[in-house]
């Protein structure tokens, strides 16, 4: 697009599938002009699909991720795959 400036998004949206995602609405939206305050704003409100990558809150150490959604070897594989960057030592994941 003709937007050159360089500015940092974040998204609550878990993995690489998402990340390309997220990346094709940013340059569209580039294109369509609008800003990189509205793009990061925008981004930050973009939720998971309810049951794919969808990380339950906790109120103990254990991370849940919901991925009921995703029955294939390649969605399952993209959930271990995030599982596997999350931080901490009891993860589970609901395939």
């Amino acid at each position: 697009g003709k937007n050159k400036d360089k500015f940092t998004v974040y998204t609550k949206l878990l993995g690489l599938c998402n990340i390309y995602n997220v990346l094709g609405a940013i340059a569209i939206a580039s294109d369509l002009g609008l800003d990189a305050d509205e793009i990061v704003k925008g981004a930050l409100k973009l939720k998971p699909v309810e049951h794919r990558l969808d990380i339950l809150n906790s109120t103990n150490p254990i991370t849940v991720i919901d991925d009921t959604f995703n029955a294939n070897p390649e969605g399952t594989k993209e959930a271990l795959e995030v599982l596997k960057r999350i931080e901490g030592n009891k993860k589970i994941i609901i395939t």
